[in-house]
This record gives structure tokens, C-alpha cells and sequence, in this order.
């Protein structure tokens, strides 16, 4: 069923698509994909920096987390947690998501289950 599957690559960067059909699309390796307001971004594996400036966030966070057990209910980052908003016509993979509400039932809670608090490191060179 996979050979069925919408693949979506770099050359796809600002082509429209609904949320519908960019949640089953399928990316090339290499890259991450978004969609805002119903256009396909496309953005590099981040570099080193990006991932110190991550491993520093998280150095401050797990301490206070085991201080505080049960405020954070679930902490997710890039492809382990999803931001769906469906009237935006957006999905977006935060850096960081906490989660301080349990998820509701289902495999898939994204579009019900918000995060409370989002961190998203951005760099020089912009952001889409």
C-alpha cells in the first residue's frame, strides 16, 4: 500500500496541498516538511549549533521535570509529536512540545491534543 503513497521531495517547497493530504504524503529522506496555510515548506537538517542549542534547553528542563514529576505529562520534539490545525490548514513539528494534560484515547491525538508550551529554535537564516 505504501507504492500508493504521495511522496513529497524538495522541488514540492511552496506547493498548495490540504491538510488531508499532507498528513499521508510521505517524505524524502533528508529533509523536514511542514505545511502552513496549505503550502508545503521545506527546511535542511538542521546543523550542530541547532542541536547544542537543543541539548542546552534540555540540560535546564530534565532537572526541574524530576523536581516536579507529573506537571509534564508528555515532552515530545520534531517527528514524536505534531501541531495539526486544521482551519490554518497547518501541520508543524515543534523543536520542543510540552504536554501538561494527559492525551485523550486514540493512536492519533494530535488534532485534539495541544501543547501547552512550544519551543522552536530558529536560525540566522530565517524562518518560513
Amino acid at each position: 500500500m505504501d507504492a500508493l503513497k504521495l511522496k513529497v521531495g524538495p522541488a514540492d517547497r511552496g506547493r498548495r496541498m490540504t491538510l488531508d493530504e499532507f498528513a499521508e504524503a510521505e517524505g524524502l529522506p533528508g529533509y523536514i516538511y511542514e505545511l502552513a496555510g496549505g503550502v508545503i515548506q521545506v527546511v535542511d537538517i538542521p546543523g550542530i549549533s541547532y542541536g547544542q542549542v537543543l541539548l542546552d534547553f534540555d540540560r535546564q528542563v530534565i532537572p526541574w521535570d524530576v523536581a516536579h514529576v507529573g506537571v509534564i505529562h508528555y515532552y515530545g520534539s520534531g517527528d514524536q509529536c505534531v501541531i495539526r490545525l486544521p482551519g490554518l490548514q497547518c501541520e508543524r513539528h515543534p523543536d520542543r512540545s510540552f504536554y501538561l494534560s494527559p492525551a485523550p484515547a486514540g493512536e492519533q491525538p494530535w488534532i485534539r491534543w495541544i501543547p501547552d508550551i512550544v519551543l522552536e529554535v530558529v536560525s540566522s537564516g530565517g524562518a518560513a
